[in-house]
């Protein structure tokens, strides 16, 4: 039986969490730590027959689910599993934006400033949102943004000249 040199954060063939989680810096990751050929012959011989059964297992699943699925949703749920929550949730929101919108009875409806703001907002938080604009150009969403970001900063300057005049004339009266 071989054993390895270089140091291991924790004895036994399986690292076990601490009781206390507060000791668990960050970064730190519990691993297996003996290879296969470092274990005894008969954990050794489990642990192989087992890889190799669930090797056929997902082989097995795979056959039976890939012809039917499209790949266009095989690739989407991969893409989906590696975006965290919040971006899933703020396309949700933005999607279902859309909908709102697309639902109107009209035959073509406009979207009012608020609606125009929360998909730039909601576009801002999603890293594929052009994949996920549907009812309008992205260079318009594009365009609507820096609207907006025009109309945020002439409003925020206008507060401040106010200010400032009401203080140079507060100032000069006395």
């Amino acid at each position: 039986m071989k054993h390895s040199t270089s140091p291991t954060p924790c004895r036994g063939y399986f690292a076990r969490a601490p009781q206390d989680r507060s000791r668990i810096h960050a970064g730190q990751v519990l691993t297996f730590q003996a290879e296969l050929s470092e274990m005894p012959p008969v954990i050794a011989r489990f642990a192989g027959q087992l890889r190799t059964a669930v090797r056929k297992i997902f082989a097995k699943v795979r056959e039976a689910l890939l012809p039917e699925l499209p790949p266009s949703l095989l690739g989407g749920f991969a893409a989906d599993v590696a975006r965290t929550r919040s971006q899933l949730l703020a396309e949700n929101a933005f999607l279902r934006q859309q909908l709102i919108v697309a639902n109107r009875s009209v035959k073509r409806p406009r979207l009012r400033r608020c609606e125009r703001g929360v998909l730039a907002f909601l576009a801002a938080r999603i890293p594929s949102w052009r994949s996920a604009l549907l009812i309008v150009k992205p260079a318009t969403l594009i365009r609507w943004h820096r609207e907006g970001f025009r109309s945020f900063w002439r409003a925020k300057s206008k507060t401040r000249r106010a200010i400032s005049l009401m203080l140079s004339a507060a100032c000069s009266s006395k």
